[in-house]
């Protein structure tokens, strides 16, 4: 089970980080007529996105046919690299037009032969921010569950999700100052596994 942890851990970083050429708009920049364009996206309708695991992607995930009717046509797409799975890449799609209410400036996708195995959102910059306290996120333990970890601290400023169920994978990063401070909580099975600072300017 360990190795399995690690290696979901390391393609997390990888769909999060490795992007295999520039982002390019899609084909066509109008719905077809089977898409429905929504006015926005909500934090709701980010949390109803399935997630399958990177060995079954079939199984279990949004297809991506059926978030692009939710969605509407996506911002823009680019390969990215899934580390450790031998070649294989998935397809990343980028929304930017969220509903307020939803702190973060673009959602984002991965499929894998057209079924979601990857999702998070960006990191939103804007002067009016509350930021998280070092001290809530000190308090906070190896084994503590996600849920337990949101009530704690509320939403992360953003969040990147790989797979479902024990092998699910997420990294969540919160603010601690308005210099660009934070600290980056790492989750397995939907337990944290670590806390590690770093910056985001």
């Amino acid at each position: 089970m360990k190795k399995e942890l690690t290696l979901i851990t390391i393609l997390l970083v990888g769909i999060s980080l490795a992007g295999c050429g520039d982002s390019t708009q899609p084909k066509n920049s109008h719905p077809s007529s089977t898409t429905k364009v929504i006015k926005s996206i909500t934090r709701k309708d980010y949390d109803q996105i399935k997630l399958a695991n990177i060995t079954a992607p079939t199984k279990g995930g949004s297809s991506l046919n059926s978030i692009r009717q939710s969605f509407g046509s996506p911002t823009s797409h680019h390969k990215v690299s899934l580390s450790g799975t031998s070649k294989k890449s998935a397809i990343q799609y980028s929304w930017n037009q969220l509903d307020k209410g939803f702190k973060a400036s673009a959602v984002t996708v991965e499929f894998l032969d057209g079924h979601a195995i990857g999702k998070g959102y960006v990191l939103k910059h804007t002067t009016h921010r509350q930021y998280t306290s070092v001290e809530s996120i000190n308090s906070l333990n190896p084994g503590d569950s996600y849920e337990s970890v949101i009530q704690r601290l509320g939403e992360p400023d953003s969040e990147s999700v790989t797979g479902s169920g024990d092998m699910a994978a997420t990294s969540a990063l919160y603010l601690t100052s308005k210099k660009g401070a934070a600290v980056n909580l790492m989750f397995t099975g939907g337990q944290l596994q670590s806390k590690n600072q770093t910056t985001t300017k």
